[in-house]
């Protein structure tokens, strides 16, 4: 129901979802009084749900039992364009495919209540055979495969947006991060920098409702801004900023010799963060500096962005 009011406000411009009033729902809401009533700011469960059904049967390959055979394989896709490289293939966004111009309301924190939870029966189907076994009654067939995917074939524009960092005239962010970006553009003409790409993301969804997890207007999620900054000696250093807000929260700068997948590193700072409520906390910072990361913190000023951008510049160049 309330996944729906989004798609209508873009579509419509009216700000609705339909709910025939005559199927009684008992909901847990946050709300905060107007002049009219109330305003419901997040649905924290859905209760007395009702399914018509007694029991729910279902199947899946991964349900089928899977037993090794010396038989020969039936047939065998071979990709003619390669035969003499790696199986990868490229992300592309070049490719018309599933895209994600907004996000709808999150549904993972609701809890759903049904009068009554129907019998869920898995059905296992025949063996399935796996045969590993070439002969001469092997049929091959080349396939015309030129390793591109979009971002529909591995799981839409979200899953490619948290796969990579974005070039900075890609970004276009509103709000309080709009200013770091436009930082992060001067710090990318300062001399000595390479390249400076960026992701832009919500908070992880971790430790249950915590109140830093939202602005002060307690729905909208509180963002952050992953930079991977390059200098031209060849070092990476990462430059994490949070929407600060009514928060005094320093821009954390982190740096390892042997880490090269941030991501899980920079997710446990993030929850680290949520759990601390907003701050960078020197026993949540040294369980991560124990792991061999080099982690510093730059106060925020009044400064203009080319200011900071040349603040941050002399700061990650005295990251040893």
């Amino acid at each position: 129901m309330f996944e729906s009011i989004e798609p209508h406000n873009l579509n419509n411009g009216k700000l609705m979802f339909s709910w025939s009033f005559q199927q009684p729902r008992t909901l847990k809401v946050l709300a905060k009084p107007n002049p009219y009533g109330y305003t419901i700011l997040r649905v924290l469960s859905v209760m007395n749900k009702h399914i018509p059904f007694k029991e729910i049967t279902f199947t899946h390959p991964k349900l089928h039992n899977h037993q090794r055979s010396n038989e020969p394989k039936k047939y065998i896709l071979i990709n003619k364009n390669n035969l003499d490289k790696s199986d990868e293939v490229e992300l592309s966004e070049d490719f018309d495919g599933s895209t994600s111009d907004f996000d709808v309301v999150e549904m993972e924190n609701q809890s759903h209540e049904y009068t009554f939870k129907p019998k869920i029966t898995k059905v296992h189907k025949n063996i399935d055979k796996q045969r590993s076994y070439e002969d001469e009654n092997t049929k091959i067939y080349y396939l015309d495969d030129q390793g591109k995917r979009s971002t529909a074939d591995i799981g839409g524009h979200r899953l490619a947006r948290g796969l990579e960092h974005k070039t900075l005239h890609e970004i276009k962010v509103q709000g309080e991060l709009d200013e770091f970006i436009r930082t992060l553009r001067f710090l990318e003409r300062e001399q000595g920098i390479e390249s400076v790409r960026a992701h832009v993301d919500v908070l992880p969804d971790v430790g249950g409702e915590r109140r830093f997890k939202y602005l002060i207007d307690g729905v909208t999620r509180r963002r952050f801004v992953w930079a991977e900054v390059t200098l031209q000696n060849g070092k990476l250093i990462n430059v994490l900023e949070v929407e600060r807000e009514l928060y005094s929260l320093s821009t954390l700068f982190v740096y390892s010799e042997h880490i090269l997948d941030y991501k899980s590193l920079i997710q446990k700072l993030l929850s680290n963060l949520i759990h601390d409520h907003g701050s960078w906390l020197s026993v949540s910072l040294n369980s991560v500096r124990e792991m061999g990361v080099q982690l510093s913190k730059l106060k925020h000023g009044l400064n203009e962005p080319e200011t900071r951008a040349n603040t941050i510049t002399k700061h990650v160049m005295l990251i040893p």
